[in-house]
């Protein structure tokens, strides 16, 4: 789930570590620097709207969808801490814990959504749960 692409959202509650994911310069149309200078450039107010912009979990609105999250680990494997700063971008970038926030946040609002780990379900699984929320006619 793209939760949030707000590197401050990620260091304060996904991730501990002291650098940026690679694709963070790209995202927000910037020359690879050391991580702080990209911290004081994304402080900027012009960073921080896009930051607002692009996160997901600022735009979620009453009359949104039911959301069925699959993420690589279950949620079981997580304590529901921050990851170490020696963990993989790849990791940190996919983890669970960006599905525990949106799903907390749709729970918080009162909308319909499943989290799990890849191997805690399957492809019969996720169709039957999203056909249901289909409308059919006659």
């Amino acid at each position: 789930s793209q939760t949030s692409n707000d590197p401050f959202f990620i260091w304060e509650n996904i991730y501990k570590g002291k650098d940026a994911h690679s694709s963070t310069f790209a995202f927000y149309g910037l020359e690879v620097t050391d991580v702080e200078t990209l911290r004081k450039t994304l402080a900027m107010p012009a960073y921080r709207k896009i930051a607002y912009e692009a996160t997901a979990l600022n735009h979620m609105t009453p009359d949104d969808p039911p959301v069925f999250l699959i993420h690589p680990e279950s949620l079981q494997d997580w304590d529901g801490q921050p990851l170490p700063a020696d963990t993989d971008q790849s990791k940190y970038a996919h983890h669970i814990a960006f599905g525990k926030w949106f799903k907390d946040r749709y729970d918080e609002m009162g909308l319909i959504s499943k989290l799990k780990g890849k191997e805690e379900t399957t492809v019969a699984e996720q169709l039957a749960w999203l056909l249901r929320w289909f409308e059919t006619s006659d």
